[in-house]
This record gives C-alpha cells, sequence and structure tokens, in this order.
C-alpha cells in the first residue's frame, strides 16, 4: 500500500478536484506562489491542430508509441505527444528557459495525453521572460506557464536537508528523494522496512516543510535498486557486437579473470575470513566471488583486512571451503565525447561503478567487432561513483577510445563515428548523434543495453539520490526512468529520436544508465535538468562535450609528407599531400602542392624532431577540387601545438591548434 503526505491543503484539494481548483488556490498569492500542481489538466489547453500518426516509423520510435498506447492515450495522441517532445528539444527549450527565467524558475514537465509542456514559475517576471521565449521559439500552442509554489533552487536545496535527515535508512537502500517539477515538490520514498515510527515523523515533516515534500510508502525492506554491471548478455555469441568505430549500446569489458582462490572460512553470514594475504591482494569491491554455499551474484562489498571480505549475500555453510575471486566488470558502452579544452582524443562515457568494478583508472577495456573478435578500446581514464557517506556523488567516467586498439575508422580528421545502436536483438541500424538532450518529467525515450537491448519508458523524478543495494554506494543527480534494465546494461545510453524536424533519423542522448531494476531504471544525466545548485551531469563534471555529427570531425591542421629533411632549425619540406580540410578529407579528395614552409617559434627545435609550428603554407597548390584560398596557395590558421617529424617517407604529421 501506499501512503502520499503533501504540504498545503490546497495542494490536496487540487489532487480531488483538478486544476480549476488549484487555479483558485493560486488567486490569493500575489507573489505566484502556490500549492502542489494537479496531474491532468483541462483539455481545451490543447492546441495542437490533427497529426497524422506516419505509415512508416523506426523501431525505436514504434516502442515510444507502444509505452504512451499501453497507458490508454490514443495513437494519434501520441504520435502528437512525440512531435512536440521534437520541437522543444530541438529549440533546447529547456536550457533557455533555466537561463531567462533565473530565480523564478519552478521546473518543467510534460504531459503525454494533452502533448503539452508545462512550465513552473514563481513569479509574474518569469512567466513574462518564459511565454516571451517560448512565442521566440514558435511553441506558445504547445508550452503552458503556471503558477507553483516554490523555485527548483528551493527544491533542491530543502532536498539536501532531507538527504541529511534520512542519510541512516539511504545508507540502508531503504529511502530515496528526488526533484518532482509536476508536483513541484521533494520526493521522498520509504521503504515500509522503516520503522512506523519513523515514518509518521518523517511525515508529519513533510505536511509543515517550508515547500511540498511528498512521502511515498514502497512495500518491502528496501527499495531494491541495484547498479546493473553484468555477466549476463544474449545477443551474437553472447556479446553486443557492432564495427568500428565503437558504438553506444554495445558489450564492453574489462576481462573477468581469477584473482585469488584460497581456502577461508564463511561463518554463515556477510562475511569470509582466514585467508592467506596474497589471496586477496588484487580482490577489490565489486569482485564476484565463488565457492561453497555461494549464491550467484555474490560480489565483494568491502575487505575490511587483508585477509578477510564482506559479501552482499549469506553464505550458506558455515565451515571451511575453497572460495575463488574473479575481477572485472561487464557493462554497456555510453556516448562518445571529446574533451571541451582542446577538442583533441576521444573517449567513451559509460557508468562510474563499471570502471570501479573493473579495478579503476589505468585499466584496459575491450568490445567486440560483428566477426566476433575481442580488441582494446584502451584504459578507463576517470570515474565517480558515489560514496558510502552523505557526501553524494554522480555515477559516470570514461574510458580512452585509442588508436591502433581497433575501434577508431582510421580516417585522421574522422577517427570515430557519433552514433549509437539501434537493438532490436541484433543491431539493424545505428542512429547518428545529433545532439545532447536535457530530460524533463514526462517525456519519452529509450536506452540501448548489452543485455536487454533496446527498452522504452517515460522520465519520472529528476535529481535523484539513492543508495544502491548490496554495495551501499549513495548516488546524487540521477534522473529516474520507467524503462526496465537488466544486469550488463549499466553505462548505456539514453536517447530520443524526433519525429519532426529529423529526416535523417538522428539521435538526441540525454545520458548513461547507472542503475534500477525489472520496472525502472536510474540514469546519470550528460547535463543535470533541474540546475538550482543541483549536482552536474557528467559531461559537466569531466570537461567533456558530446561527439555529434556537428563535432565528429577533427578541425586540427593534418597533412602527410613526401619526403623531409631537417637542415638545422628550419624544417624544409620539399613537398607534401595536404588534406587543406576536414570536408576534402573525408570524401576522400587529396590537394598536392609543391612546397611547404613551417614557421617555428622563436627559431628553435623543441626536441630532436618537434617543432613549434608556428604557421604553416603550402605553394604551387592542385587538387580536384579548388585551393580554399586565392591562386595556388594554402596558409592554415595560427598553429599552437606540436607538429612530430620523423624523416620517414609518408609520415602522417597532426598539430593540434
Amino acid at each position: 500500500m501506499k501512503r502520499i503526505t503533501v504540504a498545503a491543503a490546497c495542494a490536496l484539494a487540487a489532487l480531488a478536484a483538478g486544476a480549476a481548483l488549484a487555479a483558485s488556490c493560486y488567486a490569493n498569492e500575489p507573489n505566484w506562489g502556490g500549492g502542489l500542481l494537479t496531474a491532468s489538466f483541462p483539455s481545451s489547453q490543447f492546441r495542437n491542430s490533427a497529426t497524422t500518426v506516419p505509415t512508416t516509423i523506426s523501431p525505436l520510435v514504434a516502442k515510444e508509441l507502444a509505452v504512451l498506447t499501453n497507458k490508454g492515450i490514443s495513437p494519434t495522441r501520441a504520435i502528437q505527444a512525440l512531435d512536440v517532445q521534437s520541437k522543444v528539444a530541438e529549440a533546447k527549450l529547456l536550457s533557455k528557459l533555466q537561463a531567462v527565467m533565473a530565480g523564478n524558475f519552478g521546473g518543467a514537465w510534460f504531459e503525454n495525453d494533452l502533448a503539452q509542456l508545462y512550465v513552473g514559475t514563481t513569479s509574474s517576471a518569469g512567466r513574462r521572460a518564459a511565454e516571451t521565449l517560448v512565442a521566440q521559439a514558435g511553441l506558445a500552442g504547445v508550452v503552458t506557464v503556471v503558477p507553483v509554489r516554490s523555485t527548483i533552487a528551493e527544491l533542491v536545496a530543502l532536498q539536501g536537508r532531507w538527504n541529511d535527515k534520512l542519510a541512516d535508512i539511504m545508507a540502508l537502500g531503504a529511502a530515496q528523494t528526488g526533484i518532482d517539477p509536476k508536483r513541484n515538490a521533494v520526493a521522498v520514498k520509504l521503504a515500509s522496512g522503516v520503522d512506523a515510527t519513523r515514518r509518521a515523523t518523517l511525515e508529519s515533516e513533510a505536511a509543515t516543510a517550508e515547500a511540498n515534500v511528498l512521502v511515498t510508502i514502497v512495500e518491502g525492506p528496501t527499495l531494491g535498486i541495484t547498479d546493473l554491471a553484468g555477466e549476463c548478455n544474449n545477443f551474437a555469441a553472447n556479446k553486443a557486437r557492432c564495427n568500428p568505430s565503437i558504438t553506444a549500446g554495445v558489450t564492453i569489458e574489462r576481462p573477468l579473470a581469477t584473482t585469488g582462490s584460497g581456502t577461508g572460512k564463511s561463518h554463515s553470514n556477510d562475511t569470509l575470513d582466514g585467508f592467506s594475504a596474497p589471496t586477496l591482494a588484487g580482490v577489490l569491491p565489486g569482485d564476484a566471488v565463488d565457492g561453497t554455499g555461494v549464491l550467484t551474484g555474490t560480489i565483494v562489498i568491502e575487505k575490511p583486512t587483508t585477509t578477510s571480505v564482506l559479501l552482499n549475500k549469506i553464505v550458506d555453510n558455515a565451515a571451511e571451503g575453497s572460495f575463488t575471486f574473479l575481477t572485472g566488470a561487464i557493462c554497456t558502452a555510453g556516448p562518445a565525447a571529446i574533451p571541451t579544452a582542446t577538442k583533441a582524443n576521444r573517449v567513451l562515457l559509460t557508468a562510474g561503478h563499471c570502471i570501479e568494478g573493473g579495478h579503476g583508472v589505468g585499466e584496459s577495456w575491450s568490445a567486440y567487432n560483428r566477426a566476433g573478435t575481442k580488441s582494446v578500446i584502451g584504459k578507463a581514464l576517470q570515474f565517480s561513483n558515489g560514496t558510502t557517506g552523505v557526501d553524494l556523488l554522480g555515477d559516470f567516467g570514461d574510458i580512452a577510445i585509442e588508436p591502433g586498439g581497433g575501434w577508431q575508422t582510421g580516417l585522421p580528421n574522422n577517427p570515430v563515428l557519433a552514433v549509437t545502436a539501434e537493438w532490436k536483438r541484433l543491431e539493424e541500424t545505428r542512429y547518428r548523434v545529433k545532439a545532447e538532450k536535457v530530460p524533463a518529467g514526462g517525456t519519452m525515450d529509450c536506452h540501448e543495453g548489452q543485455t536487454s537491448g533496446e527498452e522504452c519508458g517515460v522520465v519520472g523524478t529528476l535529481n535523484v539520490s539513492i543508495t544502491t543495494t548490496g554495495n551501499g554506494k549513495a548516488k546524487e543527480g540521477l534522473v529516474e526512468d520507467s524503462a526496465p534494465g537488466e544486469p550488463g546494461d549499466s553505462g548505456g545510453p539514453y536517447i530520443f529520436v524526433a519525429t519532426t524536424g529529423n529526416p535523417n533519423r538522428e539521435a538526441e542522448v540525454e545520458g548513461t544508465l547507472s542503475a534500477g531494476n525489472l520496472t525502472v531504471t536510474y540514469f546519470e544525466p550528460l547535463k543535470q535538468p533541474v540546475g538550482g545548485g543541483a549536482a552536474k551531469g557528467s559531461l559537466e563534471v569531466l570537461g567533456l562535450e558530446l561527439l555529434t555529427t556537428a563535432n565528429e570531425v577533427s578541425t586540427s591542421a593534418r597533412w602527410d609528407v613526401n619526403g623531409l629533411t631537417l637542415a638545422g632549425a628550419e624544417p624544409l619540406l620539399s613537398s607534401a599531400t595536404v588534406l587543406s580540410n576536414p570536408e576534402l578529407e573525408a570524401a576522400g579528395v587529396k590537394v598536392t602542392c609543391k612546397g611547404t614552409t613551417i614557421g617555428i617559434t622563436g627559431g628553435e627545435l623543441v626536441a630532436p624532431n618537434e617543432i613549434q609550428a608556428k604557421d604553416l603554407k603550402f605553394t604551387g597548390c592542385s587538387s580536384p577540387a579548388p585551393c580554399t584560398l586565392a591562386g595556388e596557395t594554402i596558409l592554415t590558421l595560427p598553429l599552437q601545438g606540436t607538429a612530430t617529424l620523423d624523416g620517414t617517407l609518408n609520415t602522417f604529421i597532426s598539430v593540434s591548434p
């Protein structure tokens, strides 16, 4: 049985009687402060023209529509809802609303049965700013601005205080908090296993809080949310595979290997001890355990000493026995990204708990091509995976996509493609990645996982703070979603494919899967959708930007050299084959020039065969396409980077601007 407690009698009336009564509650609020917003609005607010259900749609869009029609929404209204979500995403409206409304932003959410986006505000000034922006975007007919009681910043601050209040039971996986913009509230979930007196106290405090607090009771001793790293997968040859470049949504793994095998003693609980120190030397939290009385899915959650471990499951046998520990992790590739500062290199996003389970930074990860051959992607660079205290952290990390491992295209200026798999138990297509998308409550999306394939759902609570069962990791800033997940899906992308204004069927990426179960999942957003001081998203923290069709081609100056001599401090290139710009290179067009001159900063070699390039000019150029400047000269932009010259024929040289 679920119990809901809200602040303000006006809010309860709104739930019972609908938006008309809710509006009367706001009427006496001179500063636009209101109570709880109702779950539905008058149908007269729907101002869309009729929309025809398309006869040909992608499998992913068909799944999104099925999620809505299974809720009783008509096919026509379902496609209208996706159309509106497409337009809102294309206009990047949510990010712009947060900026222009500043301290008056009260959140945004989508009503699929009305095909309307609702934006909350706490003041008339916020309403005017929002309505002006919406009108400029041409979305006045599908976006409605409504009064709410609290700003998002106020809700985020209150959520932080509730996180502190619930820290002890959150650590046990028995509590969860988040932001529910639709209810303009801090959403608190409590497991029914929480002491009844404690529950009653929390419900009383919610009723008198300075902002709306919703307390929901969920049956069970815990909320049952687990990290979804795992060994389970069921695609071709038991691996979700692709061809280079690396594709978001496929299997990635830090190989499972036997780290230690030795004799220890179980205590019919969660402890194994009595091992020799060398047996457990390489064992880390997250490693699998096998042996006498050990249940499937048992992992190490802590090493209190060099000779003992704590487990997430009870060991059945109280006697001495032989136990084996396995390292590594199997997860799903997230989207590719590039460093914001340098625009160089390519990295692969995934879940932070995957990298931690694979023994952290510096460990190599691999993927499988369509032929089933495994090759190295690169080494884990950085990650965050929550904590066991109240200082909550996100769940994200990145892996270098290194040259030579088989997961780059081989094209110098386009080494990695901006793509994500569209799974239907086998990869049917790859969606090109158009842009990132900010998730909003009520909007549709799908996640691609190496175990589940493709699962679709609706975005729920935002800025969720949870603790995953088994390892006690507390995480913040996640987004709740109704799409289910399975072990091994961790790290996979959440995407949305717009139904309008998207002739190439390109995908927009929202985030990467963190935790969940067969009925609900939680993902780490690329960019934090709430704002107001909430935890930042993965791209913001890691200093990355999503790899898209707009930036997947490098702008670094690159050229091939035929014949190279070094004369003192002056490198002279007698001739060169020049890839003059990314567009020509992508088309396979090479510009041939008779001579090349490189100016040297300070007139000195930095190191043997290394120079600091000041500028680069090619002369006497010809190609199937016109040269980029008048005459037969190509002059690049000033180069501030290092050119590596090794004197061999056909040497590939790159300069990072």
